[in-house]
């Protein structure tokens, strides 16, 4: 990844390509210029980044007016078990740091650097998280863990909600520890994404409760190995 230019250089670059953004005049050109213009754009600080995606975003509407928003999605990411996330509840919201959380569906989404994995942030899906009991020993009370390796890092920003575990400080800390937290979770005989897609479904579908259970045979499918992470981890 290119380094990020002094501020004076990315303002100059940052207004050479409004100017080449104004020029555009089709969907196809978009789709070849923004492919073309992704390096430079990441060598861009971050305002000035987040001033060029605003420009291509207003551009491309106006170039397709016909054509229905749709959510971005990170189509281009490589994330080995990130499911795709449900509509927003009332109660949730969509992390707007995340610059764009919508573009024309007329354009090639896996080029463009403004198609990015949506962020959902919901407090009531926490609360509940944190009230079950951890995954790796059932104690309580838990933290919510976030699986970073679901979505692609974002500075300043942890990965959606969706992707939250319940576990112990204890445990959690040890998670964080870790180099390679898939590894740590294979290593527990534990799969961490499917108990967060059932959670986020127990949120939004209203029916809670069946996590205890879950945890349970997580306990008793465990390698024996876990047992010797536990006390080291305590």
């Amino acid at each position: 990844m290119p380094a990020v230019l002094p501020v004076d250089k990315s303002a100059a670059l940052r207004d050479q390509l409004l100017s080449e953004i104004a020029g555009l005049a089709s969907p196809e050109s978009a789709t070849s210029w923004a492919r073309a213009a992704l390096a430079a754009k990441n060598s861009l600080t971050a305002a000035d980044a987040k001033v060029l995606e605003d420009a291509f975003e207003q551009k491309v509407a106006g170039l397709s007016p016909a054509q229905a928003a749709t959510p971005a999605v990170d189509a281009g990411a490589s994330s080995p078990a990130s499911p795709t996330p449900q509509e927003p509840r009332p109660s949730e919201r969509v992390d707007h740091a995340d610059p764009h959380a919508h573009q024309v569906s007329a354009i090639d989404k896996s080029v463009l650097t403004i198609s990015i994995p949506r962020r959902y942030r919901n407090k009531e899906h926490l609360r509940y998280v944190t009230s079950l009991p951890c995954l790796f020993c059932t104690r309580k009370p838990s933290d919510a863990h976030h699986l970073r390796f679901t979505q692609p890092r974002a500075l300043g920003r942890k990965v959606s909600d969706e992707f939250a575990v319940p576990l112990c400080r204890t445990h959690h800390r040890a998670a964080h520890r870790a180099r390679d937290q898939q590894a740590w979770w294979k290593s527990i005989g534990i799969d961490p994404v499917k108990v967060a897609r059932k959670l986020w479904k127990e949120t939004h579908m209203g029916k809670r409760g069946g996590h205890a259970k879950a945890a349970q045979d997580a306990q008793t499918k465990r390698s024996p190995s876990a047992g010797g992470l536990d006390n080291k981890a305590s």
